[in-house]
């Protein structure tokens, strides 16, 4: 996780937080509730949407699936192996 998306995490829990007063392992990191988040215990659904409203959010281009290229990609200039890419690649689709 590069710096940015280090700050960008530690101001998202600091939101949420303030929002629910807390946070539990079992709540959904995009919770559900329109226009506002109301209910940590279910889903934003679809996650096409909470991509978009995130993406928005963010001022970021780009497709969902667009990270699982960096991803790969991340994991060859690592220098990791054929066969380590091919596995973690196969358990993220």
């Amino acid at each position: 996780m590069n710096a940015d998306l280090f700050a960008a995490a530690v101001e998202y829990v600091k939101w949420y937080t303030s929002l629910f007063k807390s946070s539990k392992p079992e709540w959904f990191v995009f919770p559900f509730g329109k226009p506002r988040p109301n209910d940590p215990t279910r889903p934003q659904t679809p996650l096409k949407t909470a991509w978009r409203n995130t993406r928005g959010k963010a001022n970021v281009k780009g497709r969902f699936h667009d990270n699982r290229h960096t991803f790969v990609t991340d994991l060859a200039e690592s220098g990791a192996g054929d066969q380590v890419i091919q596995e973690l690649n196969r358990s993220t689709s």
